[in-house]
């Protein structure tokens, strides 16, 4: 038998007192039974199955129980037994509670195998079923389970969800970071600041969050400019109260920042305003001032008509040289004034810049500086020296322009000399180039001598040298009825009517009758103005009219090559 579980046991005893003992519908045992173990007592006891397992006489293995007894009055035979009604195999349903929540369960017991037992969760209040567990599974709630052996089964109970909700103090306007009436369910986070205040609501178990804010008394502060000046400012807007703003003054470079007035003091900024109620800030700017310093040379004067000036404003200045004297320089703050614009200003730009300056003198007269734009302090100097003119040469085409002496340099192919000096101007052609005059203040192709006595503008004028080829007496050429074997000569002119180098690159006779024709040619380079023969000779080889044309190729730009017909007729006699 196994330990556990039930099992059929028969005892049977003949009249012969043979016992035979089966479990479970085999025979295990047989004996004699000659102390009447297998009878019932005079007590009526039945011997062979007492529980003997305390007392004086004990013989069990192991403690067990005995289900029900049935008493035949006749011996079974072994076909009989195993006929008898099997004994039914049951087994233990055990369901323990798991998890947070609270509740019961129905559903556990000792149940027969092969059969369906219902097992269900009642949940406490303020818990829920969340599943099954063991040998249960599911979330069905009852549930059912087949007993096919024991069952151990686990009911999860959680806690219900608690969705959160936010307190009184929600959706109010404070003076003050909220301590109280946070939620009205669920855990507050953490509030802090001087607002406006977020905090959460927690929900509890899985329960949905709320989310809660409170606005704070809110006050404004305006921040304004006044004065001369100007400049920047900051900090205007709404503001929480108690909290400690940050306002500024920041001046432009045109400009001092002189101080505060309203709810600011003082003149320092930044500065702290305490919100407690509406502020109003006014920070005043005051335009720089500038000492215009005026000085100069001994061969002149300078007058301003300003002394002292605020930023960006403006002062004339003139500037009178002696007799026999013009300027030389203006500086402005140690940099040169720029003479290159006929204007008679100097821009001085914020921040004390030079980008664009100018000076001028009207004919011999006084020079007017205009300053304007001032952003700093000024001096202003002039300087003099004896009056000079300027001697400025040009040139069309390719040549070198030769001024002596050579003066002091006023520009590109510009030179400055004191008044009444005499320069020779001169002019040198390139390789095939010539010069063809002079114009301005000159005149002719020879050495220019100029006096100056007042500026002067001097033009050189060169021209690409060019050959410009001719041929006499003009084609086509008959050299007429020739005996063959015999030969005539006809004589050509090459001339060069151009200005430059005439130079023939080749003499050629082309055509079908070529072969009787020939040349004999002259000198290959030809000067401008100079002649250059070439003869031209016809031998027939054969009767009949001949031709053949004359090609000449040369450097000539227009007429680069020339050509011409030869003819002839050959006879016999």
């Amino acid at each position: 038998m196994s330990a556990g579980s039930y099992s059929q046991v028969v005892i049977t005893r003949d009249a012969a007192k043979n016992v035979i003992g089966y479990v479970n519908g085999a025979q295990q045992f047989s004996f004699a039974d000659s102390s009447d173990e297998a009878v019932i007592s005079a007590n009526d006891r039945l011997k062979f199955f007492r529980d003997n397992t305390s007392g004086s006489n004990t013989g069990e293995a192991s403690p067990g129980a005995v289900s029900r007894i049935r008493i035949y009055d006749y011996v079974l035979s072994a076909a009989e037994v195993l006929a008898l009604e099997p004994v039914p195999v049951t087994y233990d349903v055990t369901i323990t509670r798991i998890g947070l929540g609270g509740g019961a369960m129905t559903g556990s017991g000792t149940f027969n195998s092969g059969e369906t037992v219902t097992v269900a969760a009642y949940p406490d209040t303020g818990s829920i079923f969340s599943s099954w567990g063991g040998d249960c599974s599911g979330l069905s709630n009852p549930g059912t389970l087949l007993i096919d052996g024991n069952k151990n089964c686990t009911a999860d109970f959680s806690m219900a969800p608690v969705n959160a909700v936010c307190g009184s103090a929600n959706g109010q306007t404070l003076s003050a970071v909220p301590t109280s009436g946070l939620c009205n369910a669920g855990t507050a986070t953490l509030v802090s600041g001087t607002g406006p205040w977020t905090w959460t609501c927690s929900g509890l178990y899985g329960g949905t969050n709320a989310s809660c804010s409170a606005s704070a008394q809110t006050y404004s502060i305006t921040v304004s400019k006044s004065g001369t000046g100007s400049g920047t400012v900051t900090g205007a807007g709404t503001y929480n109260n108690g909290q400690t703003v940050t306002v500024s003054a920041t001046a432009d470079s045109s400009s001092v920042f002189s101080g505060w007035s309203g709810d600011c003091s003082g003149n320092v900024s930044p500065t702290t305003v305490l919100v407690n109620g509406i502020k109003t800030c006014t920070a005043a700017f005051t335009l720089k001032t500038y000492t215009i310093t005026p000085g100069a040379g001994p061969e002149g004067k300078l007058l301003c008509t300003h002394t002292t000036v605020n930023h960006g404003s403006s002062t004339t200045c003139i500037i009178t040289p002696f007799p026999g004297y013009q300027v030389e320089d203006v500086k402005v703050n140690g940099v040169s004034a720029d003479r290159s614009e006929p204007k008679h200003r100097i821009t001085i730009f914020l921040g004390d810049i030079f980008n664009q300056s100018y000076l001028a003198i009207e004919g011999t007269g006084d020079g007017k500086l205009e300053i304007y734009n001032i952003g700093s302090d000024c001096t202003i100097t002039a300087s003099f020296t004896i009056k000079k003119y300027n001697l400025t040469t040009t040139k069309t085409g390719s040549g070198t322009v030769t001024v002596s002496p050579p003066g002091i340099s006023c520009g590109t192919d510009c030179f400055s000399y004191n008044k009444n000096q005499r320069v020779t101007v001169s002019a040198k052609t390139e390789k095939d180039n010539i010069f063809t005059g002079w114009s301005g203040e000159c005149s002719g192709t020879g050495i220019c001598m100029v006096t100056m006595d007042a500026d002067t503008n001097i033009g050189a004028n060169f021209v690409a040298a060019a050959p410009v080829i001719s041929v006499t007496p003009d084609g086509p050429h008959d050299f007429g009825n020739v005996r063959i074997g015999r030969l005539k000569t006809k004589t050509l002119k090459i001339t060069n009517n151009g200005t430059g180098n005439l130079r023939i690159t080749s003499i050629e006779i082309d055509g079908t009758d070529s072969g009787m024709f020939s040349k004999r040619s002259g000198t290959a380079i030809i000067k401008p103005g100079k002649s250059s023969n070439l003869k031209i000779m016809f031998k027939p080889k054969a009767t009949g009219q001949k031709t053949a044309t004359l090609i000449i190729n040369s450097n000539d730009p227009n007429h680069p090559v020339i050509e011409t017909q030869l003819g002839g007729t050959g006879k016999l006699k």
